[in-house]
This record gives C-alpha cells, structure tokens and sequence, in this order.
C-alpha cells in the first residue's frame, strides 16, 4: 500500500509537465479511485482477498451487493459515497439485519430503544422505504418495531393493509376516513365485519359516526 501511495504521489507530480495529449488525466484518476477502494476491500476487518482484474470485472452495484450479503454495511457506505452511488439500500439491508439479530422476547421497551438507535441512522437518508422495513420487522416478530417503522411510512394507501393484518382496526379505520375515498372506507369495514363477531364489529365502528 506504501508504494502505491509513493507511486501515485510521483504520477500526480509528474502530471503537471504534461498536456491532455500527453497524459490521461481521467484515467489517472479511475486508477486511483480504484486502488483506494481494493485497499480498503484487503485490509479491513472482513478483508476480501480480490485481484485487481476480478474487480476490474464486478459491477459497482455488484460489489456493493456482495458487500451487504457478507455485512460489510460500512464499507458498502463508503464505496457508494466515493462512487457516488444511491446509499439507500445499504441502510436498508444495514437496518433489516440489525432486526433480524435481535433477540427474542425483548420487552416493548427494549424494542423501542433499539428502534430510536436504528432511526437515528437511517434519518440521514431520504427515500427509506418505511413499509419494507415494517414488514420485515414483523416477520421477525418484532412488532414494536414494525409499528414505529409502519407510522413513519407516508403513503395512506400503503399503510391500511398493514393495519388490518395486524388487526389495528381502530387505525385501519381512521386512515380510511382520512383519505375521503368511500371504496377504501367500505374495504375497511367490510374487512372488520368478515373478521370479527357481530358484538366486537358494533363495538369497533360505533365509535366512528363516519362510518355510518
């Protein structure tokens, strides 16, 4: 790595007595680029013994997949900075696996306390996609978290189905009323009534002149 560095340093000196004729400056720069990311792929915590001609043949988006399948979230963050690329998917996939390694049983509030320090990362980035991490926080039983993903989701429509698996009605219903569209209103009800006892179905929707 030490000669690379000196190497790159002498190149970068030497480039200032040649022209853009003599000299490709956009290629010096993708073999630096290049070199910087296989040094980080050998030398951190999970290092991953690459040849330069076998990264040479990985596609960006492949390498930061195979990153995220060994859970290498770190790295897979600062490649896409350097490259540029959208690093939505990694805090996604980082999230979905900081879930799934949680332990069984946790009390509500334990769940809310690792749901804040997941939240807390994944505030930086735009674009979460709230309805995919809720629903995988729920295959893994961890409704708490699931809730709290499921209430940060923006979109309506998305929202209700979710609520009426969980057999949420009282959100399911006010959610419908909220999106002034009597079809969805009608598929919530229709859905506590085919769901629920006639006794339990009066209680639920009574509360709700609306749903008259």
């Amino acid at each position: 790595m030490n000669n690379q560095i000196y190497l790159i340093k002498a190149a970068q000196h030497g480039k200032t007595f040649l022209s853009k004729d003599e000299f490709n400056f956009n290629r010096f720069v993708q073999v630096c680029r290049d070199l910087r990311i296989l040094n980080n792929l050998r030398t951190n915590d999970n290092p991953r013994l690459i040849t330069y001609e076998q990264y040479r043949n990985l596609a960006p988006k492949d390498l930061i997949n195979l990153l995220i399948k060994t859970h290498n979230f770190f790295l897979a963050h600062e490649i896409s900075v350097f490259r540029g690329m959208k690093v939505r998917k990694v805090y996604e996939k980082w999230a979905v696996a900081k879930i799934k390694s949680l332990p069984n049983h946790l009390s509500s509030s334990e769940e809310i306390e690792n749901y804040n320090e997941i939240q807390k990362k994944l505030s930086e980035i735009s674009g979460i996609s709230y309805i995919k991490l809720a629903k995988k926080a729920f295959k893994y039983r961890k409704e708490e978290i699931g809730i709290k993903f499921l209430e940060n989701e923006k979109s309506i429509l998305t929202k209700i189905p979710q609520y009426i698996e969980l057999r949420r009605w009282d959100k399911a219903l006010e959610l419908a009323f909220d999106t002034f569209d009597s079809n969805v209103i009608y598929t919530v009800v229709d859905k506590i009534m085919k769901s629920e006892s006639v006794e339990n179905f009066k209680q639920i929707v009574s509360k709700y002149k609306r749903a008259e």
